[in-house]
C-alpha cells in the first residue's frame, strides 16, 4: 500500500540497506558488486585503468591502494563521477571523442576495468598496457558484438554471466580461475537466452575457459 507514491516497505527495505543489514540490490548493470572487491583486494594492484568510471572506481578506491586512471566520454557520467569519487588517487579524464591511448605508451596496469567507451577499441588497445600478471575485466561481456576484442587475449572466463576475467599469462589465469570459482546463477533477460549460454560456452572454448552456464 502507498499513500501518495510513497511505499513504506521499499522506504524500509532502502534504510536496511544503507545500514549494511541487508545487501545491496544487485542487477545485470551492476553484477561486478558479487566479485569484484574481492578481486582487488586479492590482485592488490597498484596501477587501474579504468573505461568507464562509477561504483565499481569506487569498490576499486575502497579494497585497495591503487591509484586510478579512469576514462568517461559521456558528460554527464563525467560529471557525476567527478562528484562521487573525489580522491587523490582518481585520475578522471573526460574524453569525448575516446581515450588518446598515445598518452599511455610505455605504461603497465595491473588492473583494468573495462565498462564503457568503444568496449572493442578498448579491449584491444589495453592489452598492450595489461601487465604480464595483470588481470582485465570486460564488464556487460554477454553482447556478442565484443568478441573481435575479447579474442585478442590468450584465456579467459566468465567470473559470472555478465563479466570476463582476461588475462595474458596461461598461469595467472589458473591462478585468478583457482581463486574465484564461475558463478553461473544469474538468468536474466539479458544473459539467460539460449543465444546468449551458447556465446559464452564459444567464447570459454577459445580461450581455455569453462563452459559456464
Amino acid at each position: 500500500m502507498s499513500v501518495l507514491g510513497f511505499r513504506p516497505l521499499g522506504f524500509v527495505r532502502r534504510l536496511l540497506r544503507r545500514l549494511g543489514v541487508l545487501p545491496e540490490r544487485q542487477t545485470a548493470f551492476s553484477s561486478f558488486r558479487s566479485y569484484l572487491p574481492e578481486l582487488v583486494r586479492w590482485a592488490a594492484p597498484g596501477r587501474v585503468l579504468e573505461f568507464g568510471p562509477g561504483f565499481s572506481s569506487r569498490l576499486i578506491l575502497d579494497n585497495s591502494a591503487a591509484r586510478i586512471i579512469s576514462f568517461e566520454t559521456n558528460p554527464a557520467y563525467f560529471e557525476r563521477a567527478r562528484q562521487n569519487l573525489e580522491s587523490d588517487r582518481m585520475d578522471l579524464r573526460f574524453v569525448p571523442n575516446g581515450p588518446d591511448f598515445a598518452t599511455l605508451a610505455g605504461q603497465e596496469f595491473d588492473l583494468i576495468f573495462v565498462d564503457g567507451g568503444d568496449r572493442v577499441e578498448n579491449l584491444k588497445q589495453a592489452h598492450a598496457l595489461l601487465a604480464e600478471d595483470g588481470v582485465l575485466v570486460l564488464h556487460d561481456a554477454h553482447r556478442e558484438d565484443y568478441e573481435t576484442g575479447v579474442l585478442r587475449y590468450a584465456r579467459g572466463y566468465f567470473i559470472e554471466n555478465h563479466s570476463l576475467v582476461l588475462c595474458k599469462r596461461p598461469s595467472r589465469f589458473e591462478a585468478v580461475k583457482a581463486q574465484f570459482p564461475p558463478d553461473g546463477s544469474c538468468a536474466c533477460r539479458y544473459c539467460g537466452t539460449r543465444e546468449r549460454i551458447e556465446y559464452r560456452r564459444h567464447v570459454a572454448a577459445a580461450l581455455g575457459g569453462v563452459p559456464g552456464a
